[in-house]
Order: C-alpha cells, then structure tokens, then sequence
C-alpha cells in the first residue's frame, strides 16, 4: 500500500508478492484507481512461487510502468499478458528471469517480448531456480525453446546464462537464430566448451565482441590435425572467423591445463585479428604466459607472433 500512495515519485521498487491481493494492492490500491509508476526505473518482484487457482488480474489498456528500464521477476509469473512490460518497449534495458515457469512464460506461452514491442536491450540474464531447472520447455500453447531464444537474439546486446540443465539446447538455438546481429556479449556459466564449439559460436554470432565460458582444451577435429599443422589449417579454412571478437574469457573448469587454454587462445588468435584479450583464472596465469612466449619462438607459430603478442592475457 506505500507504494501505491508513492508510485507518482518511486524511481526504485522491489517488493515481494505472495498472493493475488498483494498484486492488486500495488497496481490498484484501496481508492480503486489504477496506479501509473511514471518515473520507476527499476522493478524487482518477488512472487510466490506457489500453484494459483487462476491467473492473477490484469487490466487492459493500462500501462503501469512506463518508464522501466530494469526489470527483474523471481519466483513465478501469474499473469496470461504482458502487463509488467507495456508502455516501456523502447526503455527497457536490462531483463532478468529465472529458468522454469516464469521464462517459459514470459518468452514462450505468451511471447511478451513480441506483444510488447520490446525493441532492444542491454543485458538479458536467465538465472536458474535449483527447484525447476529442467522445467524451461515449452506449453503446447507456447513458442519452442529454440524461438525462445530467438527472440531474445533480437533484442538484446549481451545475454548471460546461468542454467546447467539446458545450456545445451539453448547453444544450438544460437546456433540457428535467424537475426543475432545486435548481441555483443555472451557468456555460458556452466556449459563447457571445445575449440570446434567456440569457432561455432564465433561464427554464428558475427557482432560477438566477448565469449566467457567454460573451455575444454580438448576437440576431436583439431587432434586429428598434426600439431603443427593446425595453425596454417585452421586460418586457411575459417580465417578471418571474426573481425569483432576482442575478448575471451576462460572461466575456471577443473580439467582445463594453462598449456591447453594456451593454445586454445593461440588458434583463436590466428583465425580472429580483432582478438586482444584472453582472461583465464589466476591459477593458470603464469603457465599460459610462459606458453604463449615459447610458442611465438616456435616455427609452428612464428608467422603468426604479431597476434600473439599483441594479447592481453587477462585484464
């Protein structure tokens, strides 16, 4: 009810919501008008994650948070429209949602993001819910996994995802996306990656300026490739892979070595000009160094030592 009786001058609003009287005490109020939150820019909600008997109300023609740049939904989504997002397609920003019903939802069953005219946006995160991580499948009524996705492709600059269970089916939907030129940064929290794979990505994603994920040094089709023949093989097939990926970022993957990201990092670098950073975790740091200097020395690498020593190797 406070924020009822503020939402003219609110800029911030988290609260939480666990029954359908709680929602309409924060977009109806006691006095039974209609609350428009004008100037709030950032809405965190907190919802019941509890089975509802019926889908809360929504109002139609109502645009209750206009100027929202920052939306965050935890728990559940009860709604059958696009109410949190109407009226704020061109300001909305950042978009946060936990895997499970909520995204399913949001991006599926009622394909929000397209009702809304959700135009483009910073950064999608898609969390995880320990709970419901393998529910993030589509209704019958709803959008497959894969359009899911695409349509987050078409909004959004950096998208970041945090699921284990799904990482998998989400990586192929990247792969097939029709329209990804405006996504620059994308990160995989807990899906691991070979060198095939991040060629893969690379070259799906031509805009992609950042990639951080998890790195397995280990790719069939490149053992099959002398050592030192790989360079030369790989820049003659895929070079130039990319001309905007400027930075990977290893995360920590227990069966990674210093030597393999090292080269990793190396058959990147040569096939990606635009490549400057590699940041792999402080334990490896010395030993990816050393093995970067002795490659640029060895013939195997040596035509390509201009790249190689114009890395960074971590920020």
């Amino acid at each position: 009810m406070l924020a009822y009786r503020n939402a003219s001058t609110l800029k911030t609003l988290e609260v939480r919501i666990s029954v359908e009287e709680d929602w309409l005490d924060l977009i109806y109020g006691d006095a039974n008008v209609l609350a428009v939150y004008a100037d709030l820019v950032s809405l965190t909600l907190d919802i019941s994650e509890e089975p509802y008997s019926a889908l809360w109300t929504t109002f139609d023609n109502v645009e209750p948070f206009p100027a929202l740049a920052k939306l965050d939904v935890h728990g559940g989504y009860p709604f059958d429209d696009d109410m949190l997002f109407r009226g704020n397609g061109n300001t909305l920003q950042s978009l946060r949602l936990p895997f499970g019903v909520v995204a399913d939802n949001v991006l599926g069953r009622f394909d929000v993001l397209r009702r809304s005219g959700v135009t483009r946006m910073n950064s999608v995160r898609i969390g995880k819910i320990a709970e419901i991580d393998d529910v993030f499948v589509a209704s019958n009524a709803g959008l497959p996994i894969e359009k899911q996705m695409h349509r987050i492709l078409e909004v959004t600059s950096s998208l970041v995802l945090l699921n284990d269970t799904t990482d998998l089916h989400l990586y192929h939907s990247l792969l097939s996306a029709p329209n990804t030129a405006i996504l620059q940064h994308l990160e995989f929290c807990n899906l691991v990656f070979n060198v095939t794979n991040i060629f893969q990505v690379v070259s799906a994603l031509p805009s992609l300026s950042s990639f951080k994920c998890r790195i397995n040094c280990h790719a069939p089709e490149i053992v099959l490739i002398p050592v030192s023949e790989r360079p030369r093989t790989l820049y003659d097939k895929f070079h130039p892979l990319s001309h905007n990926l400027r930075a990977l970022v290893a995360l920590d993957n227990e069966s990674d070595s210093a030597k393999g990201l090292a080269h990793v990092a190396m058959l990147l670098a040569v096939v990606c000009p635009s490549l400057r950073t590699v940041e792999v975790p402080p334990i490896a740091r010395n030993e990816f160094s050393r093995e970067i200097a002795w490659s640029m020395l060895n013939a195997t690498y040596k035509p390509y030592a201009d790249r190689l020593n114009g890395l960074i190797y971590w920020d």
